[in-house]
């Protein structure tokens, strides 16, 4: 398993402060791309200017702007994986939670979306049956207005607006609360909801993961190394094998 040194840590915290800067961030919208699809020296100036001064030697300069790069890509990443549920209207509220590597927290973001008055319920709800167990869904469920709950229900009422994988992940989760889960019996149906399942690169890093058995994580986890061409998604999938989640 990777662990990262102390400057590996430091780097990675620095590169993602400078990416998260509102100019840079505006830089990208402005071209309507990425940085690491930009050629280095549209940004890489404007980068080491905002660097801070306890980082003057150029070789640490330059390691933090190839960390620029793998940063942008990660965040292109996510926002490819999770098109369908969140869009680029909804980028100004996304906020990004990081790991001390420099790679994002998926489920760390995740809560915090869900929790965030800036998103419409439906979105909400959609991250939540994509990342979160069943408890948890239930009570973000019964939390939510009686007005939201309806127009989700009427929406997932119609099969033909099931277009996504995301969105069957959700019909799943409203069948299993239309079926009577209670406080006496929370975990009705989990085993057809674990067979029924979608998963992702999103649904990687549920903490519905850890319902599984070791023995169907490992081979759920090993067969999508063997067919995915994602990197950040085998990553994530290693990792998860390591910790034995």
């Amino acid at each position: 398993m990777f662990v990262p040194t102390l400057r590996h840590i430091t780097l990675a915290k620095v590169a993602v402060a400078v990416y998260t800067d509102r100019e840079i961030r505006n830089f990208e919208k402005e071209l309507q791309k990425t940085l690491h699809l930009l050629p280095g020296q549209s940004w890489e100036r404007m980068i080491k200017e905002k660097l801070p001064a306890y980082i003057p030697p150029l070789l640490l300069q330059n390691e933090i702007v190839a960390f620029m790069r793998t940063i942008s890509f990660e965040v292109q990443q996510w926002m490819d994986d999770h098109h369908g549920i969140l869009f680029t209207d909804d980028e100004n509220f996304i906020r990004f939670c990081w790991n001390s590597n420099g790679t994002i927290d998926r489920l760390g973001t995740a809560d915090f979306l869900i929790k965030s008055e800036h998103l419409s319920f439906e979105k909400r709800f959609s991250l939540a049956c994509q990342y979160w167990p069943g408890t948890c869904i239930l009570a973000f469920w019964r939390a939510m207005p009686r007005c939201a709950q309806t127009c989700i229900l009427q929406k997932y009422a119609d099969e033909c607006s099931i277009d996504t994988i995301h969105k069957a992940n959700v019909k799943l989760w409203i069948m299993w609360l239309k079926e009577g889960c209670s406080c006496h019996n929370v975990n009705c149906n989990y085993k057809c909801i674990l067979q029924s399942f979608h998963w992702t690169k999103v649904t990687i890093h549920s903490r519905l993961l850890r319902h599984l058995f070791r023995t169907h994580r490992e081979i759920l986890v090993t067969g999508i190394i063997k067919y995915c061409r994602s990197t950040i998604f085998v990553r994530s999938c290693l990792l998860k094998m390591d910790a034995s989640v």
